[in-house]
């Protein structure tokens, strides 16, 4: 038998709710256009109450023999360094600033610009004042994502995923 003394739960939906609302805050200024529905990955690699440090919000539009993802960030997130055997990525910035290092070697992206990751290259990205990225790349496998720090990888719970529709974007989500 399990009793409740010896389960813990924490009600994360605010928090949840606070986070999707400021990432349409952001889609909204980056007038960028969306799938009508929506499959959501909020990525937390070291807990959501570290998110705005250390974190992505991640919107899968297709994932075949080719994906495209659309990845956004609040001013001042990173995402750590981390690289993938099998999937190649093209990232393109659609809004904001874009700092990535690629192998040790960083450089600045804006609007428009194009940033080519091959297979098994480490690579991090980050922002200074919000960014909206979409991703272009080969399939991409769930277990394809390699990271430097191993406290990540033993992070179960560093995933929170949800679907919705495009008409969230007409008004806060409650």
């Amino acid at each position: 038998a399990i009793l409740s003394a010896d389960v813990q739960s924490k009600d994360v939906r605010p928090r949840i709710l606070e986070i999707i609302n400021r990432v349409r805050d952001i889609l909204l200024a980056g007038n960028v256009a969306l799938p009508h529905r929506l499959n959501f990955e909020l990525s937390h690699h070291y807990g959501l109450d570290r998110f705005e440090e250390w974190g992505a919000t991640i919107i899968d539009c297709f994932n075949r023999e080719y994906c495209k993802k659309l990845i956004i960030q609040f001013p001042g997130q990173k995402h750590p360094m981390h690289h993938h055997a099998r999937k190649e990525e093209t990232f393109h910035v659609l809004y904001g600033d874009m700092g990535v290092n690629l192998n040790g070697e960083k450089k600045e992206y804006k609007k428009g610009d194009i940033v080519l990751v091959k297979r098994g290259v480490k690579h991090s990205f980050q922002t200074q004042k919000g960014l909206i990225f979409e991703e272009v790349s080969t399939t991409h496998y769930g277990d394809d994502s390699f990271y430097e720090d191993k406290a990540i990888i033993e992070n179960r719970e560093r995933k929170t995923k949800m679907t919705y529709w495009a008409d969230w974007l007409t008004k806060p989500v409650s």
